[in-house]
């Protein structure tokens, strides 16, 4: 993408609040999809070095990417990424995110599983909302607004979901 100037930039991020805008039930969706499964670190089993949990959430996040039509990637379950771009090196800027939550701990008034908004809309409670399940969802959707919009790059982005922070 050539260098824009600053009312180039600004069209742009105006342009992208719009989608972000326009794909928040989406977005919210997906996140909650993820926000519903208790990925805390569990004992190891084959093909699943942090647990059921983990494993679990990853598969989920997958079928996200790959609804989105991202290419994925798995690193024999202990990440996985999802790409935007054909840079011929493999040269990417990366969004690293993960999946894996601490346990959820009292005083939740509210299944931490079962996530919600706020009365007013604003905010979203659940185990993993703040760190790092929505965060990873807002990357996700601006590697779509790349993708939907014929955005090409230098380097491909990659998206990277951890199960293990």
């Amino acid at each position: 993408m050539e260098k824009m100037d600053q009312k180039q930039e600004e069209a742009y991020q105006r342009y992208f609040e719009a989608y972000m805008e326009a794909h928040e039930k989406e977005m919210l969706e997906d996140a909650k999809a993820l926000i519903a499964i208790d990925s805390e670190r569990m004992e190891a089993e084959k093909g699943m070095p942090f647990g059921k949990g983990a494993a679990k959430v990853f598969k989920e996040a997958e079928k996200i990417l790959l609804r989105h039509g991202f290419r994925t990637k798995n690193y024999d379950n202990y990440c996985g990424s999802a790409i935007y771009g054909d840079n011929p090196n493999g040269d990417s800027i990366g969004i690293i995110a993960h999946m894996d939550i601490v346990p959820e701990g009292n005083g939740w008034t509210h299944d931490p599983f079962d996530p919600y908004l706020s009365e007013d809309g604003k905010y979203l409670f659940g185990r993993g909302t703040a760190d790092d399940k929505a965060p990873a969802m807002v990357g996700l959707y601006a590697m779509r607004f790349l993708k939907e919009h014929g955005i090409k790059l230098k380097n491909d982005v990659m998206l990277v979901f951890g199960l293990n922070e």
